[in-house]
């Protein structure tokens, strides 16, 4: 789950824009702050729906809250479903050093990772992984939930891209062609596991994803 820097609640004049429809700030999440990609799956998606942290059926005053805004996908955002919630239970995208949580395998499969820093709590990493069916996988899924056959594809580009790389004595010219692969494609956290042995790709690629939380290779859940 990349974590990203959504920031502060957008200004126009001087003063914070008032949505009067919470679709009006998808394009300033989309194109200024996270870029089209689900906050969850982190699929790259056309038209990315406005996600509610807090289902705007159960908590109606937070409905045009900038702060209770992300983007998810169809299928992220119809598992987590409009149910209350304790934002307290979960690691959030925006909020926590998310990069941290799941490990990432070839053929699209997302897991826990077998231990986590002591600041970790892994039942809030289990109810995290379990918010958006992030686990979902081959015969557990449908046929409308293709999340995983996606990532297991993007999975195959950047291996393409890591063997290239590293058969050319690494060019420098490359990486250019790795991030823009890599923004085109989405999972940036493929892409990051993928390339774990070159940090100068990994920094190329925390740059290229708009808004990628800056220290996310940090240990630290909690952002400083």
């Amino acid at each position: 789950m990349r974590p990203v820097v959504k920031g502060d609640w957008p200004q126009e004049s001087g003063n914070n824009i008032i949505y009067t429809e919470y679709g009006q700030a998808r394009p300033i999440l989309m194109d200024e702050r996270i870029g089209d990609y689900c906050s969850y799956c982190e699929n790259q998606i056309t038209n990315p729906a406005i996600e509610h942290i807090h289902g705007k059926s159960e908590v109606p005053g937070v409905a045009l809250n900038w702060y209770n805004f992300l983007l998810g996908c169809v299928n992220c955002n119809s598992i987590k479903g409009s149910d209350y919630l304790d934002v307290n239970d979960y690691y959030w995208p925006d909020v926590h050093n998310t990069h941290l949580l799941f490990d990432f395998h070839p053929l699209g499969l997302i897991t826990l990772k077998a231990t986590y820093p002591a600041n970790i709590d892994r039942a809030r990493v289990q109810r995290t992984y379990n918010l958006t069916g992030l686990g979902r996988y081959g015969s557990i899924t449908t046929d409308a939930d293709r999340r995983y056959i996606k990532r297991s594809q993007a999975w195959g580009k950047a291996t393409n891209a890591l063997a290239y790389y590293e058969g050319n004595d690494q060019p420098n010219d490359f990486i250019t062609i790795i991030t823009n692969n890599a923004t085109s494609t989405g999972f940036w956290s493929v892409w990051i596991n993928v390339f774990d042995a070159h940090i100068v790709v990994q920094d190329a690629l925390i740059i290229a994803f708009l808004r990628t939380y800056s220290d996310c290779i940090a240990t630290n859940i909690n952002r400083l």
